[in-house]
């Protein structure tokens, strides 16, 4: 197998290439389906009644985060507000601020009457209610 060398520069950085090459290699659920501006971490994983979602959005304002839910599409969106003093110089600058958008694809089989969302010390946990498994029906054949 050739090995090729991918140079990480403008519009494609190494968190993205990795989350990529995660998604495209495991067999879970599709999950980043569009991102604007800087891209919050999530975990989805599913129980045996509900699919969590859990956001980390340390630093976003309560009133700012906005959670939509559109068929399978799941958008949260928000802002992240830098600190008002700014720094002289900056020794490491890991944290990225501004507005953000992440569209995650979801199963179909919801209920989306049976939605939760809570945000607590900068952790957003949304809880689907997933629809019970209905029986097959049987279709008689003339």
């Amino acid at each position: 197998m050739p090995i090729i060398k991918i140079k990480v520069g403008r519009g494609l950085n190494a968190r993205v290439l990795q989350r990529l090459v995660d998604d495209f290699f495991s067999n879970s659920l599709p999950t980043v389906v569009l991102s604007k501006g800087w891209s919050p971490k999530v975990d989805i994983y599913e129980t045996q009644k509900y699919i969590i979602i859990v956001a980390d959005l340390a630093g976003i304002d309560k009133d700012s985060l906005l959670v939509t839910m559109e068929g399978q599409y799941l958008c949260l969106s928000g802002k992240r507000v830098p600190p008002k003093e700014q720094p002289k110089r900056f020794y490491q600058l890991e944290l990225e601020y501004g507005p953000f958008e992440r569209v995650l694809k979801l199963p179909k089989s919801l209920n989306l009457d049976l939605v939760e969302a809570q945000y607590e010390q900068g952790i957003l946990t949304i809880k689907i209610a997933k629809k019970k498994d209905e029986e097959p029906i049987k279709i008689p054949v003339k």
